[in-house]
């Protein structure tokens, strides 16, 4: 039983560290895009912050993702156990 908490716990570790890559590599390319856009054309300056935030929002959102993986198997196994001693 410990060892299906650990096996999930290292699951979940490397589903965080590639989300984390991902909204890391997302809000670099967003920062040097906005910047760029705004340096180098003639876009006002509200515009590129907004690009930046709606950036924000989507790092926050796909770092939303890591919920999917925090369901315990573990727990649904101990139900079953403990149903089929009480019959």
């Amino acid at each position: 039983e410990d060892l299906f908490r650990v096996a999930w716990t290292l699951q979940v570790a490397r589903h965080a560290r590639r989300l984390v890559q991902q909204n890391i590599i997302l809000a670099l390319a967003s920062i040097c895009g906005a910047s760029a856009l705004t340096l180098a054309s003639n876009i006002p300056l509200w515009l590129g912050v907004l690009l930046h935030e709606g950036t924000t929002v989507l790092v926050a959102l796909n770092s939303l993702r890591l919920f999917s993986q925090l369901r315990r198997p573990w727990g649904r196994q101990q139900g079953r156990r403990r149903q089929r001693r009480a019959s």
